[in-house]
């Protein structure tokens, strides 16, 4: 299971391969040493490599995909 900081910078990266600590930090309202820490705890667990998103981490990132969304209009 990954902790919402872990989530933040998977999801970036997701979303923007291979973009920087410093684009990362500011797009998610992350300190830098933040998304450092989280940065290198992705790789280390294989999560991450060369700023891309590998297959473990989109199977780590499955469990929080939407399959469908209801929205209402009042």
């Amino acid at each position: 299971m990954l902790d919402k900081k872990s989530f933040q910078v998977l999801a970036a990266l997701l979303n923007a391969p291979n973009a920087s600590q410093r684009e990362i930090s500011a797009a998610k309202d992350l300190s830098i040493g933040s998304v450092n820490a989280a940065y290198k705890a992705l790789i280390a667990e294989g999560l991450i490599s060369e700023g891309k998103v590998t297959d473990a981490g989109f199977s780590a990132l499955e469990p929080y995909k939407v399959d469908n969304a209801v929205i209402m209009a009042g």
